[in-house]
């Protein structure tokens, strides 16, 4: 029910069908959208970067529309509850949807220059646009070592914020250090 809402504000382009089916409700309720798409494209990282059953799948299924619909049919069936999303995938291809969020939004704001100079190209839109870099919490903004240093006792050391995944390259970070 969005009758006290003004705007809604819409996330991910990457796994569009929530986002999607978030559109549509908003659309019904006739209210402005804001989309924050986080675009990211995948098709280097899958074709070099995958391992095990990920790469032999994404190695023998080239077309991205049937990769994502596989992917996606696969992870929606686990979970029973989301019928409605998993009703959703059947609709159009899954770029259709990515396009069809972006065309639909009042106001995209990608993170950077770059990721909306990608999103315009690969998807030939031309919408009005606002760059919205990610936060950073102030108490971070004149960070030093010492707090650190002295809570762990080491001196030397990096420091990577990311949740542990194969495509943040943990690895290679470890062998590079």
């Amino acid at each position: 029910d969005l009758t006290h809402i003004d705007l809604v504000h819409i996330f991910n382009i990457t796994r569009p069908y929530e986002s999607y089916l978030q559109m549509k409700n908003t659309q019904r309720w006739n209210k402005k959208i804001v989309f924050s798409p986080l675009y990211q494209e995948f098709d280097e990282w899958d074709e070099k970067g995958r391992a095990g059953a990920q790469k032999f799948f994404t190695h023998i299924v080239k077309n991205k529309n049937t990769k994502e619909f596989i992917k996606n049919t696969l992870r929606y069936s686990f979970f029973l509850k989301h019928t409605t999303v998993l009703k959703t995938i059947f609709v159009k291809k899954y770029e259709a949807f990515q396009k069809e969020l972006l065309m639909n939004a009042d106001l995209v704001t990608p993170t950077s220059q770059l990721e909306w100079e990608d999103i315009s190209k690969h998807f030939s839109v031309h919408k009005p646009y606002q760059v919205i870099h990610n936060g950073v919490d102030l108490d971070f903004a004149d960070a030093a070592p010492e707090q650190f240093i002295k809570k762990y006792r080491l001196k030397d050391f990096f420091l990577s914020v990311a949740n542990f995944s194969s495509i943040k390259n943990h690895l290679n970070l470890i062998r590079a250090i």
